[in-house]
């Protein structure tokens, strides 16, 4: 394993634009770019936390806080430092440990600041009395919000990660759950900025309640987390717990933040456990930098790595040109409203324009934190609507049926940059006409994708289904994955590297991709995709890195080792083999091989001496030469021995890639041929000539047969 430590610095904004230019100062004092003393280290999530503890110790630093990843057991932890040369050395001194060394510890990095422009923007101050500002609201309508039929679902519940909610607000009233405080580490998440009661008021403000304004969620609530303090600032830590804890929270399914910053190994730990393990849609503004680089827009730049999962969203004026502050380019997903956006804000609290207290309770603020709001609260409409989809098809369909189609966004240079982009409005009505996979007209493909080399689960890779060109659905490989029921969420199945596609339209036989950048990318033909919202598992997939000369990967779906229990072996022309040699009894040995010297090849692990569940249930061979004369591949039941009748009933099957025009290739995949016997003779390989046998026997290969 590489141990990884990397440095990032994360500061954070609030992305809400003022004309003033405000900004409030830190009660204690402004912390500059990164919290002193502090630092953010991975550990391995198989470590305990008592065997964590020992290792801070041994390093002189004492744990403050934790945030366990299904990829990483975070924890923050006080080492003594003030500048940010101390800062740089305690990560290098990490780097160093014995525990690093080892693999224990992944990573390292600053407890980043994250910052605020808190301000009341380019506002005026309403009465919470008045008549109702339903038509102030230009926003509500260029959404189309007031153009879909009148909601009759329960909603999902929309988590807000920002400064908190103002739960007693007028028109906020019954719609806010109160979550964590992790800025102030306590269970009052009240808004004591304003930013967060503004972006909810977007999402889920009373609608037809006499007064005030409507949310474009009729019936979702809100959960308030609050990550960011009174003075516009918080952590890197902060939002990581924020998202863990929104993602765990029964009934989130869309976590909105208007909120960024740098990038984060921890943070992207945290939004992958969010949107792959969880299946949470992440909805994120893009920034107030007017740039088309990514460079503090964190969260929203993983919708690069995260499509359909992760939405990172622009904004527009009126005249649905780009705002003048707004971030652009081809990793945005789609624009909102968001300059001179009216909404609630708490009332005798927020500052005005000249410093004084305000006696309303709504402000007409702008930014890309407006923005992102009302694509949060669309997502929860349209989840209502449709509540078997994924976060995946919510993401896509509000991105696929934008008014793009009908009224596409000026790209002239002037109004919007003419920069390759295909993002277009949201429009809440076109996303919820258009086509209903619920009805059904869909199917589910799960599996799980493993590192043929190693036997971990493929993490990050992208898996995706096509009927001819179309796509018709794609997932991310997560590290520890789960499938759930879309009525009920209640867990159907979970483990390491489970992906789960659903595929629109079903009702045929497709084609699955998998690509990781330094694997081989094979195509797994004609999966019998349904179309009554049922599912179809297509068991382990194993892909290996692209490297040569072939790999021969066995795996098999009964987990009992009483029942069966398989070595792959390789039968070498010399007659020497690689891999456990159980026939001969208590003589019984391993010969793993080698892969730089003879006889260049390697067998990967033992299936019976690992408690990974992948690595228990698969095992791996790689030739990286092939020797003068026939090499056999073949398979040993040794727990049936002769007359094993069980090879039918097991679920084993092969995986063969050859190198072939400078990468792997799958070029076989196939079961036992019926037939009985302790031997699964596969193949014989002689350069680069493959010659398939497929049968069984009790007749070793190596002896005669």
């Amino acid at each position: 394993m590489k141990n990884v430590v990397r440095i990032a610095s994360m500061v954070l904004v609030l992305f809400m634009l003022a004309a003033t230019g405000w900004s409030g100062e830190a009660v204690t004092g402004d912390p500059g770019n990164f919290m002193p003393n502090q630092l953010i280290i991975g550990f391995r999530p198989g470590l305990s936390n008592a065997r964590i503890k020992r290792i801070v110790r041994r390093m002189g630093g004492r744990i403050l806080g934790r945030a366990n990843m299904p990829r990483v057991k975070a924890r923050l932890v006080r080492m003594p430092a003030g500048t940010q040369d101390q800062i740089d050395a305690n990560i290098a001194a990490v780097k160093r440990t014995a525990a690093a060394r080892k693999g224990k510890i992944l990573y390292a990095e600053k407890n980043g600041i994250e910052r605020a422009f808190r301000s009341i923007g380019d506002s005026t101050i309403f009465s919470q009395s008045a008549d109702p500002m339903l038509d102030g609201q230009w926003g509500y309508y260029d959404t189309g919000a007031s153009a879909i039929a009148l909601p009759f679902r329960r909603a999902p519940i929309v988590a807000v990660i920002d400064t908190g909610v103002d739960y007693n607000h007028p028109d906020l009233k019954g719609r806010v759950i109160k979550g964590r405080d992790f800025f102030n580490g306590d269970r009052n998440p009240m808004d004591d900025n304003g930013h967060g009661t503004h972006c909810a008021g977007i999402i889920a403000a009373n609608p037809a309640n006499g007064f005030g304004i409507s949310g474009i969620s009729w019936k979702s609530k809100i959960l308030a987390v609050k990550v960011i303090g009174p003075d516009g600032w918080g952590t890197t830590f902060d939002v990581v717990q924020g998202i863990i804890y929104a993602a765990n929270k029964a009934g989130v399914k869309v976590i909105s933040m208007s909120i960024g910053g740098d990038d984060s190994v921890t943070k992207r730990a945290a939004v992958q456990y969010a949107v792959v393990t969880r299946k949470r849609l992440i909805v994120a503004a893009a920034g107030n930098s007017n740039t088309n680089t990514t460079t503090s827009s964190y969260p929203a730049a993983y919708a690069i790595d995260f499509p359909g999962k992760v939405l990172a969203v622009a904004a527009h004026g009126s005249d649905h040109c780009k705002a003048d502050f707004s971030n652009y380019g081809t990793w945005v997903s789609i624009t909102a409203p968001g300059v001179d956006i009216l909404s609630t804000v708490p009332p005798n609290q927020i500052p005005n324009l000249v410093g004084t207290p305000s006696n309303g309770g709504y402000g007409e603020w702008s930014g890309t934190s407006m923005a992102a709001p009302f694509v949060a609260g669309a997502a929860a409409v349209l989840w209502a609507e449709h509540p078997r989809w994924t976060n995946t098809m919510i993401g896509d369909q509000l991105i696929s049926h934008s008014a793009e189609s009908f009224d596409p966004l000026n790209r002239d240079g002037v109004c919007w940059p003419d920069d390759g982009s295909t993002f277009g409005r949201l429009n809440l009505p076109s996303a919820m006409e258009a086509g209903d996979p619920a009805v059904c007209g869909f199917g589910v493909v799960t599996g799980t994708a493993m590192d043929a080399e190693n036997g971990e689960p493929l993490a990050g890779a992208t898996v995706y289904t096509k009927y001819g060109r179309r796509l018709t659905g794609r997932d991310v490989v997560p590290w520890w994955g789960q499938l759930t029921d879309p009525d009920n969420q209640s867990l159907i199945a979970a483990g390491p590297g489970l992906f789960t596609i659903t595929a629109s339209p079903g009702g045929s036989d497709q084609d699955l991709h998998v690509i990781k950048k330094g694997y081989a990318r094979p195509v797994f033909h004609d999966i019998p995709v349904p179309a009554d919202c049922t599912s179809v598992n297509v068991g382990v997939l194993p892909i290996p890195p692209n490297k040569g000369k072939y790999f021969v990967t066995i795996t098999w779906t009964e987990n009992d080792p009483s029942v069966v229990a398989y070595d792959l072996l390789a039968y070498l022309p010399d007659g020497e083999y690689i891999g456990w040699l159980d026939w001969l009894g208590a003589d019984a040995y391993l010969n793993p091989g080698e892969t730089t010297a003879y006889p260049w090849a390697r067998y990967f692990w033992d299936s019976d001496s690992t408690t990974s569940i992948l690595r228990s249930q698969s095992e791996s061979i790689r030739l990286v030469k092939t020797l003068p004369g026939q090499t056999a591949m073949f398979v040993d039941d040794f727990q049936n021995g002769a007359g094993s009748t069980l090879w039918s009933t097991s679920g084993i099957q092969v995986f063969i890639y050859k190198w072939s025009g400078g990468g792997l290739k799958l070029v076989q995949r196939f079961f036992p041929a019926p037939g009985s016997g302790e031997f699964w003779y596969i193949g014989d390989i002689s350069g680069n000539t493959l010659t398939i046998r497929n049968f069984l026997t009790d007749t070793r290969p190596g002896s005669v047969l």
